[in-house]
């Protein structure tokens, strides 16, 4: 064997000759067939080779822990014109931190999303460009903001006493979070209050209420609500 466990090389027996002294064929002929095993023998890693005999079990050896490559040393070029190239750059990353790149479960074309017909960078309006990252506003009340990774923001105004509030468009996937607020001013002995009871994906309930003097009753009021959800 050419190389012990560790994959350090070492010389077979009797490869150290004398001078003036017969050399034996088949001492000579062990070294040179020793060496032409480890030249034909993939050559580990510490010793400056890939640790594979092909490209793919090369890259899993080489690559078998997470290594450091300077990002200006690594260039992807266009297969049949090698003067497009592209490269990434990690310089405004903060000191110390690590930044993932996540893949969608998707094709994804970077040109069509940022400078296509309706791409982002194609955009001169800042509504156009919100609405080109899949981002949606209504300027209304009551109304809705859906931001691109699905969170949705609803609100309105309720009017009257107890009672349900129908959402325009339905949650997908739950509301997280509703909140109320009465629109009155307290009097000196009233205190005025509004909570919020069966939120569901596409409504909740209202309760009203008003205590003075120790006495809790209903109330007609218009409320403000708030509910937040994907």
């Amino acid at each position: 064997m050419p190389r012990n466990g560790s994959g350090v090389y070492s010389l077979p027996p009797g490869s150290t000759f004398s001078p003036n002294t017969l050399i034996q064929s088949s001492v000579v002929n062990g070294i040179n067939n020793d060496i032409a095993t480890d030249l034909n023998t993939v050559r580990p890693i510490a010793s400056g080779g890939t640790g594979g005999s092909t490209g793919q079990s090369a890259m899993d050896a080489l690559f078998a822990s997470p290594v450091s490559i300077i990002d200006q040393n690594i260039l992807f070029e266009d297969p049949t014109d090698t003067t497009k190239k592209a490269r990434l750059d990690v310089v405004n990353v903060a000191t110390g931190t690590t930044r993932i790149i996540s893949i969608p479960n998707a094709d994804v074309i970077f040109s069509a999303f940022l400078s296509g017909a309706s791409g982002f960078l194609a955009q001169t309006a800042g509504a156009a460009a919100f609405a080109a990252l899949g981002a949606s506003f209504t300027s209304a009340t009551p109304g809705q903001f859906t931001a691109p990774n699905g969170l949705r923001l609803k609100w309105g105004v309720h009017s009257g006493g107890d009672g349900s509030v129908t959402f325009a468009t339905a949650f997908l996937i739950g509301a997280y979070v509703a909140f109320v607020c009465p629109i009155a001013a307290p009097g000196s002995t009233t205190l005025v209050s509004a909570s919020v009871a069966s939120v569901s994906l596409s409504g909740m309930f209202i309760y009203k209420r008003q205590q003075n003097g120790g006495a809790t009753s209903t109330l007609s009021v218009d409320t403000y609500w708030l509910v937040i959800g994907s």
